[in-house]
């Protein structure tokens, strides 16, 4: 079951972090550069993705943006959903979290 949570939507900057299930990191990548151009349009102020120390296909992706609202849209486009699922995503353990500094 894919997993989209938030917390307390309309306040400024806003993480949101992607935990794609098991996904080799060169896959990652890879998909993440083809859909650059459209990190850049939806809001993307930053972005990085990191690798777990004892799993090579275990990563979490990073991405900020300025508002919430700019976070839910970006996620909620179908076009990145496609690009997901080309990558190898598995919607049954996709996690996509959303927060804020507390």
């Amino acid at each position: 079951m894919t997993s989209w949570r938030g917390v307390g939507a309309g306040r400024g900057v806003t993480h949101v972090f992607v935990v794609p299930g098991a996904l080799p990191l060169r896959e990652t990548r890879h998909h993440q550069a083809l859909y650059a151009d459209q990190q850049q349009v939806g809001g993307v102020t930053k972005q990085a993705v990191y690798q777990a120390e004892d799993d090579p296909n275990s990563v979490l992706v990073f991405h900020q943006f300025s508002t919430s609202e700019q976070a839910h849209a970006f996620f909620a486009n179908p076009e990145l959903r496609q690009v997901m699922q080309q990558a190898g995503v598995d919607e049954a353990t996709l996690r996509v979290e959303f927060f804020h500094e507390a």
